[in-house]
């Protein structure tokens, strides 16, 4: 808008008038005085300003043009590494769950060897452990899962999972 503004100004300026002495025409009505006038101007001498301000109306406009196509880019760079991120976080989260599933059957495996006598104190409590760090990588896996897709959600422009 900018650009046709400035472009306005090189525009010849075209008016009409009319008048009418209506003070004469009280006094004497025979000599009735109107005057038409067509008013034309030219913008001969601002020519050169107007042409720079033209120039940098333009330059203005492919400023802006390449500062959206850059924010453009860099939001899609921002989803396609959110997609990523949500891909990883979901592969994570399978393996995590296969690793809790294979935790408990250890661990109820040492519990019976335990409660049999086969296995010692030690044994029992590293299995527990293990299935107690399992169940945590799982829960972890789910929280960088739902930190990935709120982080989706704010890059295209949304505050909620609504």
């Amino acid at each position: 808008s900018d650009v046709t503004v400035t472009k306005g100004d090189l525009y010849p300026q075209v008016g009409f008038m009319a008048m009418n002495d209506f003070m004469k025409l009280d006094a004497d009505p025979q000599k009735e005085s109107w005057a038409v006038a067509v008013v034309a101007s030219f913008p001969f001498f601002g020519s050169g300003e107007t042409f720079y301000k033209i120039k940098q109306a333009n330059e203005s406009k492919k400023q802006a043009e390449y500062n959206y196509q850059s924010e453009l880019l860099k939001t899609r760079a921002e989803v396609d590494s959110v997609w990523l991120a949500i891909d990883a976080a979901q592969q994570n989260i399978e393996t995590a769950k296969a690793g809790v599933t294979q935790a408990e059957e250890d661990f109820r495996i040492m519990k019976l060897a335990y409660e049999s006598g086969k296995r010692i104190n030690l044994e029992y409590l590293d299995a527990l452990t293990a299935l107690f760090q399992a169940k945590t990588d799982y829960s972890k896996a789910i929280l960088d899962y739902n930190n990935s897709v709120d982080q989706l959600y704010r890059v295209i422009g949304k505050d909620d999972f609504s």
